[in-house]
């Protein structure tokens, strides 16, 4: 490994290959320091700059993270708050819209979510799950598993019965749309039976 050098921001390290190829000269001690006080000098006091913190449970939206700064920083605001994360470029931030949202199984709205517009599987107690399926040309929120001694409850909770292919199949009342009825009634169905992981696998 080769010289390193302290800045404001952080420090830069360079191998020995890297600064033999790299501008810097030899320079003395003394001149160094002159420059070095007069580029100081030169700087605003203060300098403002915009940038986005991602914190939180981030490792489920890591690979849509920047990769050229990996690293995590610790930052402290004027108000002495302390925060933890990814720092993100606001222009950059276009690129996490389209990525999976941390699941928040004890939340219906989330559920709904991960079901309907991200497309995962949601599992439920007594091997029930949630899926999302194509019905008459309709993305509708099938439930997946449950018993016949499951399907009196769930139809008073709002959910309904369709024979398909000879088979009764459940499914809770979500659309595309999550319109908070529809939600409010999967709140019941997450009452009666509970989701078990906070981690989904997509759905197959």
């Amino acid at each position: 490994m080769g010289p390193g050098m302290i800045r404001p921001r952080g420090r830069e390290v360079m191998t020995r290959a890297a600064f033999a190829e790299s501008a810097w000269e030899p320079c003395a001690p003394e001149r160094f320091a002159a420059l070095w006080d007069a580029a100081v000098a030169a700087l605003p006091e203060v300098e403002t700059e915009e940038l986005a913190l991602v914190s939180g449970l981030i490792l489920p939206v890591w690979k849509h993270l920047p990769k050229d700064e990996p690293r995590i920083r610790r930052l402290a605001t004027d108000c002495g708050q302390r925060l933890i994360g990814r720092i993100v470029a606001p222009d950059q931030l276009g690129d996490l819209a389209g990525a999976p949202r941390p699941l928040d199984p004890d939340s219906p709205a989330s559920v709904a979510r991960a079901v309907m517009i991200e497309n995962r599987t949601v599992a439920l107690m007594h091997g029930v799950r949630l899926r999302r399926r194509l019905v008459g040309g309709r993305q509708r929120c099938e439930i997946k598993g449950a018993t016949a001694g499951m399907v009196p409850s769930l139809k008073a909770a709002g959910c309904f019965v369709e024979i398909i292919q000879y088979q009764a199949r459940v499914f809770a009342p979500l659309d595309m749309a999550l319109r908070p009825e529809h939600v409010a009634a999967l709140k019941r169905v997450l009452e009666m039976v509970p989701a078990v992981v906070a981690r989904e696998a997509a759905a197959g």
